[in-house]
């Protein structure tokens, strides 16, 4: 009523639409082992000493295991679920110029990093490792 006496009164009248930007919105779910396993199977893992006085390592000391591998290519993955439980192994490796864009994925990793320093300097056992190259780089010994 009121928008059809103002355009009897205003026939030049002009009218806006205001677009709002658009909100995404994501959700991040971290699950608590804790809630699933019960405190006495952590027994175990508990008496586990990890041992951080190991020989440093300057050179990627072999090659990283995966259980997805992406080479030296573009990919475009979405609604696919990742996963692994094997020790020493990440789940996904992007490698040489890879390039991979992942969209409503679930990736899963669990498993023990043997080996603190090749887990923190050459990303054994993440859940997700960008790299470089595969190949662990050759030293020669100065004689």
């Amino acid at each position: 009523m009121i928008l059809s006496t103002l355009l009897k009164m205003y026939p030049l009248l002009t009218f806006f639409a205001i677009s709002l930007p658009t909100i995404t919105l994501a959700t991040v779910t971290v699950s608590d082992p804790s809630d699933i396993i019960s405190p006495v199977l952590w027994a175990a893992d508990n008496a586990i000493i990890p041992d951080y006085n190991v020989p440093f390592v300057s050179v990627q000391p072999e090659n990283i295991p995966a259980a997805y591998e992406f080479e030296a290519n573009s990919t475009s993955i979405s609604h696919r679920a990742f996963s692994t439980s094997l020790n020493d192994t990440s789940a996904i490796l992007v490698a040489n110029n890879a390039e991979l864009n992942l969209s409503f994925v679930d990736i899963e990793k669990s498993g023990y990093a043997s080996n603190l320093l090749w887990s923190s300097f050459y990303g054994f056992n993440a859940a997700v490792n960008i790299v470089s190259s595969l190949q662990p780089t050759k030293v020669q010994p100065d004689y």
